[in-house]
């Protein structure tokens, strides 16, 4: 079972006034080690499964990190006409050391801008990075027959050995990223609050960790010519102009893809005051309409490779959100919140879209005391299935969209506050 451990020390406070406010300062540092290990069964390791088999694995790693931030005021002025009228800049830097792979610094910049009470202007620029998990890393190699087909010699679907683990030699993801958004306070009578944003983001990825399916490497197959292991050509394959069978697909994890992501954030938020207790609607949506995908970063010639435009496709729905409401009343609160991802379609396969999927949570909470909290809750009360699909051998969606497919589950949680 995996395990992990952490110890953060961070100091914050105000240094010295400047013309528009304080300037503030916050540093920190943390250490964490991480360890897991997965022991299969005999059969499993032995390759007595029917179409499946395993290894065990282990692995662990250490980290140290330490960051610094400033929030540094340029203007802060209140006058007759617009009210607060501010402008604000935030500077933060990250440095981390693995033990695994080395280290990693990431800077972030941020300008806050509020030309009147109501409004406020936000932009955001950084670097940011996802280690390899230490399953991606260290776990071994299994062999699994997953029913595919081979386009290639125009089959109809049989199983065939496939061979996946991890890889040591994995770097970290890498990513850029660009935001830009707007947050308004809508005037409304004094016992509600009506709350809007919307928000720009543009991330480009790169030495992203995938694994690639073994169909979708078939389909694409000039791309993975080399993790496609053919016996050698029969004379009936010749005859017929066709490669020789498949003997094993390589799927093991890779630092291969590259990703252009741009989306839309919507946000609305609606409160009431009442006698009975405090109202909370809320409405989240985002809008995903660009998601380029280069799965390798050259092709077999040595050309560099296309971008795919998947937005919309497996894995990518245009659209996600979900919206919810709340009650509080002194120590008590409940709500249900509607979750929700959209249809997309898919790249291959005999369903050409795979559906819309819907889910209702409900929570209720009790303050036991001024700093702890009870809380009990269900997430897809109405145990609604992931919707199905055939673009991956196992037959499912959910994995790569976002689904969930463990139906209902009930779940209770105690807080305390220090």
């Amino acid at each position: 079972p995996p395990f992990s451990s952490n110890v953060i020390d961070k100091l914050s406070g105000d240094l010295y006034d400047l013309p528009g406010g304080t300037l503030a300062v916050a540093i920190g540092a943390e250490t964490a080690k991480e360890e897991s290990s997965d022991v299969a069964d005999s059969l499993s390791m032995s390759n007595k499964i029917v179409a499946s088999g395993g290894t065990s694995n282990a692995g662990s790693r250490s980290r140290e990190a330490e960051y610094v931030e400033f929030m540094i005021p340029i203007i802060g002025e209140e006058n007759r006409v617009t009210g607060i009228h501010s402008l604000g800049i935030q500077a933060a830097w990250r440095f981390e050391q693995y033990s695994d792979f080395g280290s990693t610094d990431n800077p972030k910049v941020g300008v806050k801008y509020a030309p009147w009470e109501r409004l406020l202007l936000r932009s955001t620029y950084q670097t940011a990075f996802r280690a390899p998990s230490l399953y991606q890393l260290y776990m071994g190699e299994s062999i699994s027959y997953p029913f595919l087909r081979d386009p290639a010699r125009g089959d109809d679907g049989m199983q065939y050995r496939t061979k996946s683990g991890g890889n040591e030699d994995l770097m970290p993801e890498e990513t850029d990223s660009v935001s830009a958004g707007a947050v308004i306070d809508i005037p409304m009578p004094e016992n509600m609050t009506l709350h809007a944003s919307v928000n720009w983001s543009s991330h480009e990825l790169e030495n992203v960790i995938t694994s690639i399916g073994a169909q979708y490497m078939l389909n694409n197959e000039e791309l993975f010519k080399d993790k496609i292991v053919r016996n050698p050509q029969t004379d009936e394959d010749k005859e017929k102009g066709i490669p020789g069978s498949i003997q094993y697909i390589n799927s093991s994890y890779q630092n291969l893809a590259e990703q252009r992501v741009e989306a839309l954030d919507f946000g609305l938020d609606y409160t009431i005051k009442t006698s009975v207790g405090v109202f909370d609607a809320g409405l989240a949506a985002t809008y995903q309409y660009k998601y380029d995908n280069k799965p390798r970063p050259k092709n077999d010639d040595g050309s560099p490779a296309s971008f795919l435009d998947e937005a919309g496709s497996y894995g990518a729905p245009e659209w996600r959100g979900k919206t919810s409401l709340f009650w509080y009343y002194d120590k008590y609160s409940a709500g249900a919140t509607v979750n929700y991802v959209d249809s997309f379609d898919q790249l291959y396969g005999a369903v050409s879209e795979v559906d819309s999927f819907t889910t209702l949570d409900l929570q209720a909470s009790y303050d036991l005391t001024d700093n702890s909290r009870l809380t009990i809750g269900a997430a897809n009360v109405t145990d609604e299935e992931a919707p199905w699909s055939d673009s991956e051998p196992e037959g499912y969606a959910f994995s790569a969209a976002g689904h969930n497919p463990l139906g209902t589950m009930l779940y209770g949680r105690f807080e305390v506050r220090f």
